[in-house]
């Protein structure tokens, strides 16, 4: 059976799969070489079985990480498969994953910072935050790298690497795209501390420039994740009137405040009169 993970036919590798989960625990042993496979559809198929038998693969999958012969592929994929199983596996896994965030095997270190972000370690923030600060400085940084770790700063949520982050993203070595993806990664961090962060922020940001458009176009949907204040209602109405009711903001200027307050009448206040100023602008145009 095994071995018909491996079978080019799609058919004969799902019903594979579904004979392996049936198998159970005694099939773990023999699916963990598979890990490492050159192939990527066996090594899917093989995480597939690993998934569907449960929460018993999860001490394998950690041997496999921590044993230093194993290649970046496996342990790598191992790794995924940890962090598909999401926070249940935390009080068990997140102690062997930190240990490996500066991995010299890539697969197993990406994995492993990816992996962290999805349990909602708390436990990887401090190495989280070392690490950010330490490639801030480098001449060359480790830019994949560094996006996996805020994007799994920004799912377990906590505001422990703001500082390093707004750096980032005010910094001019930091590339425009990442500095867009990090400003999406952040909409996890839903905190008061953040929310005033990211006001701050976007103060600072000059909205009629090129880049300041392309950012501010993403803020505007990453605000509507943070905790409802004066100031960031105010906010959003600014950047309202700033850019009017253009379709690349007016849409999640909206968004944004049926997010912050679906049930709040002040909010839905705000919303319906916007709403109706632009009807009345599209029939005065019309």
């Amino acid at each position: 059976m095994v071995r018909n993970l491996e079978n080019p036919v799609p058919e004969i590798r799902e019903q594979a799969v579904k004979d392996l989960v049936g198998v159970g625990e005694p099939a773990i042993e023999k699916l963990i070489p598979l890990l490492g496979s050159t192939s990527a559809t066996t090594r899917q198929a093989a995480s597939d079985v690993l998934l569907e038998i449960g929460e018993a693969t999860v001490p394998y999958l950690l041997k496999v990480i921590d044993d230093p012969k194993a290649d970046s592929i496996q342990g790598g994929q191992a790794a995924i498969i940890i962090g598909e199983f999401g926070e249940k596996v935390r009080p068990q896994s997140e102690d062997i994953l930190v240990k490996h965030i500066n991995d010299s095997r890539f697969g197993v270190r990406v994995n492993c910072i990816s992996a962290l972000g999805k349990i909602k370690s708390p436990k990887a923030l401090p190495e989280f935050k070392k690490f950010l600060e330490a490639q801030f400085t480098e001449d060359n940084p480790e830019w994949e790298v560094i996006a996996i770790v805020v994007k799994s700063t920004g799912q377990i949520g906590r505001n422990d690497a703001n500082e390093i982050i707004f750096k980032y993203i005010s910094s001019d070595k930091t590339p425009k795209e990442i500095k867009k993806d990090f400003l999406t990664y952040i909409e996890g961090i839903s905190t008061n501390q953040m929310r005033d962060d990211l006001i701050k922020f976007t103060r600072s940001v000059k909205w009629g420039t090129l880049e300041g458009m392309e950012q501010m176009s993403v803020i505007t949907k990453t605000l509507g994740s943070m905790p409802k204040s004066d100031e960031l209602i105010k906010l959003l109405l600014d950047i309202q009137k700033y850019y009017g009711f253009d379709d690349t903001f007016y849409p999640k200027i909206i968004f944004s405040l049926n997010q912050i307050g679906p049930e709040d009448q002040e909010i839905q206040t705000l919303i319906d009169k916007l709403e109706a100023e632009r009807e009345k602008r599209e029939k005065g145009n019309k």
